[in-house]
């Protein structure tokens, strides 16, 4: 199977997670007891009638111009705010001494916003900007014959580069021969990255090379139990109606499906085919953060229909029926106070609230010598307020591009020793300063000092 069309049934992933959700569900004697959940899958609405109408789920990343109640009223956003992915990637720069950054966003207005947070938090803990390049975001050929963006990296003496938004252009750039030119270099990136990951690394082996010892944020997630014995035990018997399983099956398995009328000749699946014995079983078997969204969203409209009929059962049903009316626009007012703890542990609310407390796990992308990739995780962070945070970094555990054999620095002027001091340099930035002797008969006795003292 071709590495795009592997890529492809990945996403199928999100489906599954779908229909086990709803399956969970439907077993539950304490959610939604004696009524069963059905659904239907779409590519699109049929009509913007419906759209309009009913309540919208996103489980992409958190996009700040969705949230407008105003223009999207019908909308709703279960992933979380990045609103504390900036104070993170603070704490992992105080905490590995990086003073000396540069900084890739996207050409839009989360990429402005993103940046306008950074570079202020930054300035207030003396860490200092290299340079920043904006990716375009509706394509990334442009970027792809700018080679000045290559040259910038690998001259730099920044070690350190934060990446933030749509992947899409800088996997083009990295795609080019002479990227890889640039590699030896640490780079941080958010979680809205992550799902391009499984397809690029995957299948190119020199950007595995370039990315090696890089860092990631993602939403803290604990495994969900049971979707795993789950995924091992489906067959697209199960589900004859959904077109889509049995082409996966077909893809990945190269098998016919009895009864598909599967074109060409290809032999019958075997009774026990399974999905443990897939290739690159590993991701397909492991809940990817969108899935686990997904299944939150599925939870948290079970949730609400469970409040709105125990209200209207309380009240008694209109017209003597056995089972109160429930209209698509009656889910709004509830949806957006919803507040619920998951399977897993984990608080669930939609990303526009304010009351939610920010939990990233921080992971390591680590090359092996039989060029596999894995992303480790290495630390996490934990936001209440931008008073209350924990960040818990596992030294031991990190691996660092290769040219490195201990931390990476990442400094723009190293400090000056005892018996010098720092002076600011005109037109550069604070971290780039000199170092000078201090004069006759004064002293700096520490490491760094702007100051002297009489001796």
């Amino acid at each position: 199977m071709s590495s795009l069309l592997r890529w492809f049934w990945k996403n199928y992933q999100y489906v599954l997670a779908f229909l086990f959700a709803i399956e969970e569900i439907n077993k539950s004697p304490n959610l939604l007891p004696n009524l069963s959940l059905g659904s239907d899958l779409y590519n699109a609405f049929p009509t913007q009638q419906r759209t309009l109408e009913s309540a919208v789920i996103t489980y992409g990343p958190f996009d700040p111009i969705l949230s407008n109640k105003n223009q999207f009223s019908s909308l709703y956003q279960i992933a979380p705010k990045d609103s504390f992915l900036t104070h993170g990637i603070i704490g992992l720069l105080q905490h590995f001494g990086w003073t000396w950054v540069a900084l890739f966003v996207p050409d839009d207005t989360k990429g402005e916003q993103f940046l306008q947070d950074l570079k202020a938090q930054m300035l207030r803990q003396d860490i200092c900007v290299a340079f920043t390049k904006t990716l375009p975001v509706t394509t990334g050929y442009s970027i792809l014959r700018d080679f000045k963006v290559v040259m910038r990296i690998r001259v730099s003496s920044a070690n350190v580069y934060i990446i933030y938004g749509d992947l899409g252009s800088l996997l083009i750039l990295a795609m080019e021969k002479d990227f890889n030119s640039a590699s030896g270099k640490v780079w941080i990136m958010g979680n809205p990255h992550i799902p391009w990951w499984d397809f690029v690394f995957r299948n190119s082996k020199h950007m595995l090379l370039s990315f090696h010892g890089s860092l990631s944020f993602s939403y803290r997630k604990r495994e969900i139990l049971g979707f795993e014995q789950y995924l091992k035990t489906l067959n697209p018997y199960q589900y004859p109606e959904d077109f889509y399983f049995t082409r996966f099956w077909r893809d990945n398995f190269n098998c016919s499906v009895t009864g598909s009328h599967c074109p060409g000749y290809i032999g019958d699946c075997p009774s026990n085919s399974s999905l443990e014995f897939m290739e690159d079983k590993t991701d397909m078997l492991s809940m990817s953060d969108s899935s686990y969204l997904i299944y939150n969203a599925v939870y948290a409209v079970a949730q609400v229909v469970h409040r709105i009929l125990l209200e209207k059962s309380e009240m008694g049903c209109p017209g003597g029926t056995e089972r109160p009316l429930l209209l698509p626009w009656q889910l709004h007012s509830f949806l957006r106070k919803t507040v619920f703890t998951n399977s897993a542990g984990d608080n669930v609310s939609f990303g526009d609230n304010e009351h939610y407390m920010a939990q990233y796990d921080i992971q390591n992308l680590v090359k092996f010598p039989n060029d596999s990739w894995k992303l480790v995780k290495v630390g996490e962070f934990v936001s209440k307020s931008p008073h209350d945070q924990d960040l818990v970094i596992k030294n031991e555990m990190l691996k660092w591009p290769d040219v490195f054999q201990e931390t990476p620095p990442s400094v723009c002027t190293q400090s000056c020793a005892p018996g010098f001091r720092k002076i600011s340099q005109e037109e550069r930035p604070t971290c780039c300063f000199l170092c000078v002797s201090c004069p006759e008969r004064e002293i700096s006795n520490w490491t760094g000092g702007t100051y002297t003292s009489p001796l």
